[in-house]
């Protein structure tokens, strides 16, 4: 995803708006550097939190810099990337054995009504006269199409 510079600018000034003043840069704290595609100078930053959220909200358009980017940053960043796929494993595991859970109690679900549209044939049979089969195989064939027997027959 390439973004113009404008629209980069925009979106680290609004991340950058988002901190709190004691987030924002003081020459005695700490300084973690950001570098972008969109500055030639490197963002600075005191908080380490507000380094890490805005590196990630850059790095995932693209826009981050590994070049002139603090190395605790970028650490965080893969180990939050590899935290994060771990997570996403561990959640696709646990909804694959709520699938199989779904898909077991629909198999029984299923079972349960073929035995009930078995019964209403024996409650049609006694009514009709027709055997269980046919009025059965009938139903298979015609669906809701087919007719009743006719008296008589």
């Amino acid at each position: 995803m390439k973004l113009s510079r404008i629209r980069l600018k925009q979106i680290i000034e609004r991340e950058l708006s988002s901190l709190t003043e004691n987030e924002v840069v003081t020459k005695e704290a700490e300084a973690y550097y950001i570098m972008t595609t969109a500055n030639l100078k490197p963002i600075r930053l005191d908080n380490f939190d507000a380094a890490l959220t805005t590196a990630s909200s850059l790095e995932s358009i693209g826009a981050l810099i590994s070049q002139g980017t603090s190395p605790e940053i970028l650490d965080a960043l893969t180990t939050n990337t590899i935290e994060e796929s771990q997570t996403i494993k561990e959640e696709s595991d646990g909804s694959t054995k709520a699938d199989t859970q779904v898909i077991v109690l629909l198999g029984k679900l299923l079972s349960k009504l073929q035995d009930i549209d078995t019964s209403l044939d024996y409650l049609s049979s006694a009514m009709t006269g027709e055997s269980p089969m046919t009025i059965a195989l009938g139903q298979k064939q015609l669906g809701r199409f087919r007719a009743p027997p006719k008296k008589g027959e």
